[in-house]
């Protein structure tokens, strides 16, 4: 049995359900009722833990590549007594990195 509206929703405690890789959904309610539609995939799951995780990934990512290029540089700068160069050129490339790092971690998110 269809439902006459596209979407549905499952409330915890209110429908057991099943979702499927296509975006359709089987549920059975509480009276025994099977129900199928079609979750909407515009509106992903808002979870404030998945939130926090891609802010934690995000700021990884530039920490550590800040990081890696100051030690990297510092290194090289010693390495080849030319104090500011590699310093700032590693930092420069290791933050590059970093931000298409990011750009390739929320490009999911951004849509088409």
């Amino acid at each position: 049995m269809t439902l006459g509206f596209p979407y549905c929703t499952i409330t915890k405690g209110m429908m057991i359900g099943v979702t499927y890789t296509d975006g359709f959904f089987k549920s059975i309610n509480k009276c025994g009722k099977e129900i199928e539609g079609r979750r909407s995939m515009s509106n992903p799951e808002k979870s404030p833990f998945r939130a926090m995780a891609l802010v934690s990934i995000i700021s990884t990512y530039i920490v550590a590549c800040t990081l890696a290029g100051v030690f990297i540089g510092i290194w090289l700068d010693n390495k080849f007594e030319t104090q500011p160069l590699f310093l700032i050129v590693s930092l420069f490339t290791w933050l590059g990195v970093a931000f298409y790092a990011v750009f390739k971690t929320i490009q999911p998110f951004l849509g088409d």
